[in-house]
């Protein structure tokens, strides 16, 4: 089962498989595209509905810092730098797409000691409801656990 993604200024296929938790193979493959793709703004592209787009990009601007950007979206430093895959020595700059949580979703950062049942009370959330915004869970320190509020 598929859904459409309307492609937005900007946009690259590695930007809307990363969105949507796949490969820019799989989208152009999907699409029928040869390997060497741009994509058009307006363009529809199909993609996997399986996934959940639970983020988007927000593009820098000068004089923005790891730090502002992260208290603009509710997040700690570390926690963009590993959704972004950076190091904390890594500089950004403008125009360059930081990939976010949207509004009605959070993440959070496994510490020690961390358990399905106690990040289920801690955050009011159902075994199943983790296990379906985050494809492996280790509970290891430091992983990444996206979910959903509840509203």
């Amino acid at each position: 089962m598929y859904e459409y993604y309307k492609v937005k200024d900007n946009d690259t296929i590695e930007d809307i498989a990363t969105v949507y938790q796949t490969t820019a193979k799989n989208i152009i493959e999907l699409n029928d595209l040869k390997p060497v793709y741009n994509v058009v703004p307006g363009e529809s592209l199909r993609v996997p509905s399986k996934t959940y787009s639970l983020f988007e990009y927000y593009i820098v601007r000068k004089g923005d810092t790891i730090y502002s950007i992260s208290e603009k979206y509710n997040l700690s430093p570390k926690e963009l730098l590993i959704l972004n895959n950076l190091a904390p020595n890594d500089y950004i700059y403008p125009n360059q797409k930081l990939l976010v949580p949207k509004k009605e979703v959070a993440v959070y950062l496994t510490k020690m000691g961390d358990s399905m049942d106690s990040l289920g009370k801690k955050y009011n959330i159902s075994k199943d409801e983790l296990l379906q915004y985050n494809e492996k869970l280790y509970l290891l320190p430091d992983q990444l656990i996206v979910y959903k509020l509840n509203h």
